[in-house]
């Protein structure tokens, strides 16, 4: 399979511009692919990553991993030449946007893969036209800045590996209608922007409350047609390559409700470091009420997203300025727990303790929970609603920050979130790897 990849390229490249190759011509698949799986099987497994960010080498073992691949390698073990799908019809392998788009900082990264970004868009649809499961490749907001040939955060390879098939004009390349990289992208359900598996939604920034709002009161939609709405929006900015204008014009998308789409890509609510703890939590209770009202008694929903906020030159961004708090309490990953919508928490993910400070009213001692950070395991409530974060650009972006900080190095390490079914309840666990 690999050996095919670097054939297409080695033979197939230079000048081919918008043309399909051999590699490409058969995964160029743009239908539109489902918003909902109600998947009632005691044998469902879901695993979740985000934000791969162009690390090929991440994506290879975060699959061995899932144990949804198989890995075939060469004689002396040291080489994987192949990715075979090795999960079952029950199986969902979900990655929450932003496999694009390695740069961070002002030098490129030294572990950067050829045509790595290629090979990822590549591979994941190969897996989802060969496989018997799921796999599901979400849009984030990365791959939107990249079609709308925003240059940002490219490598220097990149752009060159991309001139060299345009002769030039990279951008071709992704802006237009007909661009091959648009088309992969697209491919297999890739435009889609959020999906739900069972009780469990996945997106890659967030679905805001004001969207879900705005939608019942302009249009009645409510629960799963809110996911198939927002899908089609993205269908017709992916693939159609429709402009603000030609969405207004043609569907009647008023500036206010085209802003409130895009944010299931941008919302910065879940992935910004803030002071305030409530803020977030209170953000997915709305959302979560009106998309998908439950039931005393009945088993919550629960939130997966990506969109990690990266360090420049060594500093996190703060939502507030703090006086003095420590690295532990600016971890962008983390895990929310909204299970009270007044006095809630974020907690540290090892030591189980409060990470902001505590409310005057709250209990001396915070509850246990599954965190995103360390190594976790746990038959959660099936009552309590939970906000998961995934992202594995923390294990390059922060390796500077935290070198001075050895109790943090575990947060270098990319993460995958599973999920499996026990006695009818999810059980969650996350597990990293060096």
């Amino acid at each position: 399979m690999f050996q095919r990849y670097e054939m297409c390229i080695a033979h197939e490249w230079d000048g081919l511009n918008n043309a399909p190759n051999a590699c490409e011509r058969p995964l160029l698949d743009d239908r539109p692919f489902p918003s909902v799986y109600d998947d009632d099987s005691p044998d469902v497994r879901i695993a979740a990553v985000g934000d791969l960010h162009g690390d090929w080498a991440c994506l290879i073992r975060l699959l061995e991993l899932s144990r949804m691949c198989t890995l075939l390698r060469s004689d002396d073990g040291r080489v994987v030449e192949a990715c075979r799908w090795s999960g079952g019809p029950h199986d969902y392998l979900v990655v929450c946007g932003d496999c694009v788009d390695m740069k961070r900082g002002d030098d490129d990264p030294v572990a950067e893969v050829a045509y790595a970004e290629w090979k990822i868009l590549l591979l994941l649809s190969q897996l989802c036209a060969e496989s018997d499961g799921h796999v599901i490749r979400l849009v984030g907001n990365h791959e939107m800045m990249l079609l709308d040939g925003e240059a940002t955060y490219r490598t220097r390879r990149s752009v060159r590996n991309d001139e060299r098939r345009a002769h030039g004009d990279w951008r071709r390349l992704w802006r237009q209608t007909d661009g091959i990289y648009r088309k992969l992208v697209a491919s297999h359900g890739g435009y889609r922007a959020v999906v739900r598996i069972n009780r469990w939604i996945f997106c890659h920034g967030g679905v805001p409350h004001r969207l879900v709002e705005q939608l019942h009161a302009e249009h009645r939609i409510d629960g799963d047609r809110t996911l198939e709405y927002v899908n089609r929006f993205y269908h017709r900015v992916v693939v159609e390559n429709l402009s603000r204008a030609e969405m207004h014009a043609r569907h009647g998308i008023s500036d206010t409700l085209y802003h409130q789409l895009w944010q299931v890509l941008w919302t910065r609510v879940y992935a910004t470091p803030s002071l305030d703890a409530r803020a977030p939590c209170d953000e997915f209770m709305r959302m979560i009420d009106r998309l998908y009202p439950t039931p005393p008694g009945g088993e919550a929903y629960r939130l997966v997203v990506a969109h990690c906020v990266q360090p420049s030159h060594g500093r996190l961004p703060y939502t507030t300025e703090p006086s003095s708090v420590s690295i532990r309490t600016l971890l962008p990953q983390r895990a929310i727990d909204v299970s009270a919508r007044v006095a809630s928490h974020v907690y540290d993910a090892q030591t189980h303790a409060c990470i902001y400070p505590r409310a005057p009213d709250a209990p001396p001692e915070c509850p246990p929970y599954v965190g995103v950070n360390g190594d976790c395991a746990d038959a959660t409530s099936a009552h309590t609603p939970r906000v998961f974060r995934i992202d594995c650009a923390m294990s390059h972006a922060f390796d500077a920050l935290f070198d001075a900080t050895p109790a943090m190095r575990f947060a270098r390490e990319p993460q995958i979130l599973v999920v499996t079914q026990v006695d009818g309840a999810s059980r969650v666990a996350i597990h990293r790897f060096r």
